[in-house]
């Protein structure tokens, strides 16, 4: 009994991670369908509070490039994007402007999990899912790359590889190669 017990508890388990990246409205398949924000858009208008209490608002990621990347925990193919994005804020941290912001995500759960992972990038996290509804549909992790006007040059939508991040970032930091969204 206790070995069917276990079997039921790890399919059970193993259920509940699939469905934290695909928990996505019917028809949200085509990232092009969940897209609201767009590269070319400006950033929506947005006011949330970090872990570390300061407020960030869409306004304040003006005046230089900015990273913002949404996420959960659960999320099979956040756990492989966020730890790209960590390698990139430690290397651009002071010429970049960086917010992780967890979509249906408490604050144990973030906090948890960036301790286990070792993460250090700036984060807030939201009950629910409005700030995220602001720029999709559905369909994460997501990554929105802006210059300092606040203008949307880069988007990352499900495979967030390092190489094209990378030169999106070196694009708005130092001019050089063009930014391209995969």
């Amino acid at each position: 009994m206790t070995v069917m017990k276990s079997l039921i508890l790890a399919c059970l388990t193993l259920s509940v991670f699939c469905l934290a990246c695909i928990n996505e409205p019917s028809g949200w398949e085509d990232s092009a369908k969940a897209e609201k924000v767009r590269v070319g858009d400006s950033l929506p208008s947005f006011r949330v509070q970090t872990v570390s209490g300061d407020s960030v608002w869409s306004d304040r990621l003006r005046g230089k490039p900015s990273v913002v990347v949404f996420f959960h925990t659960r999320c099979g193919d956040c756990d492989r994007a966020l730890p790209v994005v960590q390698r990139l804020y430690d290397e651009y941290r002071w010429q970049v402007d960086f917010l992780c912001l967890g979509r249906n995500q408490s604050l144990p759960e973030a906090t948890a999990y960036w301790q286990q992972v070792g993460l250090t990038l700036p984060r807030a996290t939201e009950e629910g899912s409005a700030v995220y509804e602001l720029f999709a549909r559905g369909i994460i992790p997501r990554v929105y790359v802006s210059d300092s006007m606040g203008t949307v040059r880069a988007v990352f939508i499900e495979q967030v590889e390092e190489a094209p991040l990378r030169a999106a970032l070196q694009h708005l930091v130092y001019g050089s190669q063009s930014a391209e969204t995969p």
